[in-house]
């Protein structure tokens, strides 16, 4: 909830109907601006429900894993307004997740091994505890190796 101010300053006010008027003022304010906060979150609700049908309709127009899964990414980073994002699966055994789309990094960083195993590093630890995880700051985070932290100031993604 936010609160606003409505602060009228003036050497005369008048009489109390200058005040009535003031209090409609501020009442009407108050009614646009929640208004306005309802709309943009029912925006933001109608582009996420935009990219869920989108990667739905993808989903059913292919049988192509990497295709959807691409798909997949390019939505989810458009809805959460993210420059960059990967996606990894756990293979067949369980220990370890293989790297299947990239998107938004550096090309040096798209080199890296495309094998992590579960509890190493940024991804592999997420997999392990099944948590999401928000990161603010790449580079200053202890599971994002040395190389990875290296290419990262390079191509300026933070987190």
């Amino acid at each position: 909830m936010q609160v606003g101010i409505v602060l009228p300053m003036s050497v005369e006010m008048g009489d109390g109907g200058s005040w009535a008027g003031i209090r409609a003022l501020a009442t009407q304010a108050a009614v646009a601006v929640a208004n306005a906060q309802l709309f943009a979150r029912e925006q933001q609700r109608v582009s996420e429900l935009t990219a869920l049908n989108q990667v739905a309709a993808t989903l059913s127009q292919s049988l192509d894993l990497d295709k959807m899964l691409e798909a997949a990414l390019t939505n989810v980073l458009t809805v959460v307004r993210a420059d960059a994002g990967s996606i990894a699966l756990l293979d067949s055994s369980g220990k370890n997740l293989d790297l299947r789309t990239v998107y938004g990094f550096d090309r040096n960083l798209q080199m890296l091994p495309r094998k992590v195993a579960v509890g190493s590093g940024l991804q592999g630890s997420v997999a392990a505890s099944g948590e999401m995880v928000v990161v603010h700051d790449l580079a200053a985070d202890a599971r994002v190796g040395e190389e990875s932290k290296e290419i990262l100031a390079r191509t300026g993604l933070r987190g």
